[in-house]
């Protein structure tokens, strides 16, 4: 006899139609937004290239991209597709201002207990594949230190777009809208789904290790604390830390190897005196057979799979 899908099954289905074309059509802003930023920073280049020609009869300066210009496009290229994305969607994905708003009393100490389990975290997966990349055949991350040739103001925006604008975003995308519409399925695999898409996204083979582990402890807050203001700072407060990590001299950088092994300390002294209140209500496993069926979402983890590889190769 024929099994029909129950209705939950239905609604899980239908729900993760919704996260898949939400994020395919948030990668499609995101191509829109830098081809046209890089059609108008071509014209100048292009109406000096004319000109000059036109006068002298030849033109030999070749096309470069400031550094001011190019934090100029990170900053239209983080903003601009989740805000439009949040704009279209926002009552599918019920957003609303009080998500922000703090709902329980120990959201503070969730707080900065998950603080010191990302910086953990981080610290702990950043050693590990630090040793493994100098075996890997490929590019394993993403070169930042292009951002930081320009002046103080192309530095600012860089730092401003790494360090408010991209965590208020991407908790707004990842933990206001994907982890909150999955959680009525179980809070567990709207953890593990939401931080999966959230890694993918970063769209490197080292950041998609370091960020789904970072997502998970990021969604278990917004779960504890009832509010993604949590998170928005944690994951500034975490981007702020790697920022100080770009810019250590040597003083800081014992600074930041001393701030580490207390993180993972207060990590590992906190798991084991609390892991009996960490636990995480149970989800069937079709859940995720439902989720990973669903023509959208394949789509978009062969869209996400396609960008990783073609970074590593780069």
């Amino acid at each position: 006899m024929k099994q029909y899908p129950s209705y939950q099954e239905q609604q899980l289905h239908s729900t993760s139609a919704r996260i898949g074309g939400f994020l395919m059509l948030h990668i499609l802003f995101g191509i829109g937004v830098m081809l046209i930023y890089e059609i108008l920073s071509v014209f100048p280049y292009l109406f000096k290239m004319i000109f000059t020609i036109m006068r002298y009869g030849a033109f030999y300066q070749e096309y470069t991209v400031s550094p001011l210009a190019e934090n100029i496009g990170f900053l239209l290229y983080t903003v601009v597709p989740s805000l439009l994305i949040v704009l279209i969607f926002k009552n599918s994905f019920h957003f609303r201002i009080k998500d922000f708003f703090v709902k329980s009393e120990a959201a503070v100490s969730y707080t900065f207990l998950s603080f010191c389990a990302v910086l953990a975290v981080n610290s702990v997966l950043s050693i590990l594949i630090s040793y493994f990349e100098q075996y890997a055949p490929f590019q394993m991350d993403a070169d930042f230190s292009s951002y930081f040739e320009g002046g103080l103001g192309s530095t600012a925006i860089f730092l401003v777009t790494l360090i408010v604008l991209g965590p208020l975003f991407e908790e707004l995308v990842f933990r206001g809208a994907v982890f909150k519409v999955l959680k009525r399925f179980g809070i567990g695999f709207a953890m593990v789904i939401s931080s999966l898409l959230f890694a993918l996204m970063h769209g490197t083979l080292s950041q998609i290790i370091v960020t789904f582990f970072i997502g998970m402890i990021l969604s278990y807050l917004v779960y504890r604390s009832n509010s993604i203001l949590p998170s928005v700072l944690v994951h500034s407060a975490n981007n702020l830390f790697a920022a100080f990590t770009m810019f250590a001299d040597d003083i800081g950088q014992i600074i930041i190897l001393i701030l580490e092994g207390a993180a993972v300390i207060a990590a590992i002294v906190f798991f084991v005196r609390g892991r009996k209140n960490l636990k995480i209500p149970q989800n069937s496993p079709k859940a995720y057979q439902v989720f990973f069926k669903t023509p959208t979402v394949l789509i978009l983890l062969v869209i996400y799979l396609f960008q990783t590889v073609s970074n590593m190769l780069i």
